[in-house]
């Protein structure tokens, strides 16, 4: 696994990391204990907790119980809907029942119908020190106007193979003023589905031969690369 600095925190952070969802209420605890310490042992240390449920607090308190906590990077994403006026207890509940002592990173929605609430919030839990640091996510076309705002340090934003000149330009502007930048989604379902239909029509028929640049220029690469499968690819970008 490889780590890089997220952004002016000082802290490490391994390339991928993994987020923990607790809206599959299926899962005992047991069940959440074992992928953290399967995540633990390929090198990740970094973790978002999204609808976090009492079995998915339970065993990622069990799991990380071994491991100094300044070894460990967590964020909490904030849900959409939220009831603004409840995100204070949540977040001290969340932080208190996971045995964490603190949050990294609390990640706030751009399109929240109470931004500023919530943003109020955020920056209350920073002065408690139950948040170190703040984030926002959304499209790239929504943070544009959040890339220069010092309250924030970090964005959240799907990113891949199929990001355009404007995302990559965001990226490239947060990195230099030193946010950490989270990238999610790498290989969106459209993208698959065109490199499905590019493959299928670089085949040739029966009576005639593939032309070998028919695939030129198209996705048809993330299906037909040997020894790769289209998600390892998309990872690797």
């Amino acid at each position: 696994m490889r780590y890089r600095p997220f952004g002016r925190s000082g802290i490490a952070v391994s390339a991928l990391s993994v987020s923990l969802s607790g809206e599959d209420d299926r899962r005992r605890a047991s069940d959440w204990l074992g992928l953290i310490h399967a995540a633990l042992e390929h090198g990740v240390n970094a973790f978002e907790l999204l609808h976090p449920s009492e079995a998915l607090l339970t065993g990622f308190a069990e799991g990380i119980a071994a491991v100094r906590r300044t070894l460990l990077f967590v964020s909490l994403r904030a849900n959409l809907d939220m009831d603004v006026r409840k995100l204070d207890g949540w977040v001290t509940r969340i932080v208190g029942d996971s045995g964490l002592g603190e949050v990294n990173l609390l990640t706030l929605e751009a399109d929240a119908p109470e931004f500023e609430e919530a943003l109020g919030a955020g920056l209350r839990l920073k002065d408690l020190g139950l948040v170190r640091r703040l984030a926002v996510a959304g499209p790239g076309e929504v943070l544009h106007e959040h890339a220069e705002d010092p309250l924030f340090d970090a964005l959240v934003l799907p990113f891949g193979l199929a990001s355009g000149w404007r995302d990559r330009n965001l990226v490239r502007t947060a990195m230099e003023r030193q946010m950490g930048v989270i990238a999610y989604d790498p290989c969106p379902p459209h993208v698959m589905t065109t490199a499905k239909e590019d493959k299928q029509q670089a085949k040739g028929g029966w009576f005639k031969r593939s032309d070998p640049l028919s695939s030129a220029g198209s996705h048809a690469f993330l299906q037909s690369t040997p020894g790769w499968t289209a998600e390892q690819i998309c990872l690797a970008h």
